[in-house]
């Protein structure tokens, strides 16, 4: 039997802790990538010190704008050429530029990105509002004094004037209703005045008229017809217009906005994986 003096798990573990204290701290290069041999069974647990760093390694994050001109301004202040190419989803109405995207030859990590979310304007959504619905005579005329403003054909004050008109006839029973030669709709109505018999009226409206609509913020107004709808049911008139090819003004307008954006970008027509979901 030997005379040395034996030390079992538990001292050794004791002896292991006391020495790890002792030797201090140890300098971490948060730069660095580091690579451990690990004994079977063991599990490895990688830790990013990327937050240690003065700054980020690169750049990431999305960013959402409300315009072309606020799009096309940051894309020209985080350019990554080869890497930065802008997607166009035409029927999301979403304009996304990947930064750091994949180039012909390298891939790319795609997670900084800037999405514009195209934003119907106000006077869109006010006529948009209304298209192919019937209403009464008094919300009809009350919808087209507040969107004066964008009716362009016949002249506004004609227009304000037809809906006065149409006002004018709450109360009335409307009889029957003609298209003229001159494009105009002729409504027949009988006015009862204090309960008896009261006079004929005709009122007359333009069969459609021309808005200047534009459809999402910091786009130019496109020309949109709208065609008068009505209907006479037991002397009630219902009211109301139905816009010609809106989608198409729509279309057009993201079109448009490829276009310019394809004079100095890579443009593509789609919708990749980035617009749901970030890295």
């Amino acid at each position: 039997m030997s005379g040395e003096p034996t030390i079992n798990e538990a001292d050794a573990a004791v002896i292991r802790d006391l020495a790890t204290v002792a030797a201090g701290p140890t300098g971490i290069d948060a730069g660095a990538t580091y690579a451990f041999t690990l004994p079977p069974g063991t599990t490895l647990e990688v830790e990013d010190f990327e937050h240690l760093l003065e700054r980020p390694r690169r750049k990431r994050g999305l960013v959402h704008v409300h315009t072309y001109d606020a799009l096309v301004a940051y894309v020209a202040d985080h350019i990554e050429a080869p890497h930065t190419a802008l997607w166009v989803d035409q029927h999301g109405a979403r304009v996304l530029a990947l930064l750091n995207g994949h180039s012909t030859d390298q891939p790319g990590w795609g997670d900084h990105r800037a999405e514009l979310a195209l934003r119907a304007t106000p006077e869109w959504t006010h006529w948009a509002g209304l298209d192919g619905k019937l209403v009464m005579r008094d919300h009809f005329a009350e919808h087209v004094e507040d969107g004066l403003a964008q009716i362009v054909e016949p002249a506004a004050a004609t227009m304000l004037e037809i809906s006065q008109s149409v006002q004018a006839t709450i109360g009335a029973e409307f009889r029957s209703a003609s298209r003229l030669d001159s494009g105009e709709v002729s409504m027949v109505y009988d006015e009862t005045i204090e309960a008896k018999a009261g006079r004929k009226g005709n009122l007359k409206i333009p069969s459609e008229f021309v808005l200047a609509l534009a459809p999402y913020y910091g786009e130019q107004p496109y020309r949109v017809t709208a065609r008068l709808r009505y209907r006479i049911k037991g002397g009630d008139l219902k009211i109301g217009y139905r816009l010609v090819d809106p989608h198409k003004v729509r279309e057009d307008c993201i079109n448009g906005i490829a276009e310019r954006l394809r004079e100095n970008h890579n443009v593509y027509l789609g919708a990749p994986d980035q617009f749901q979901s970030a890295r």
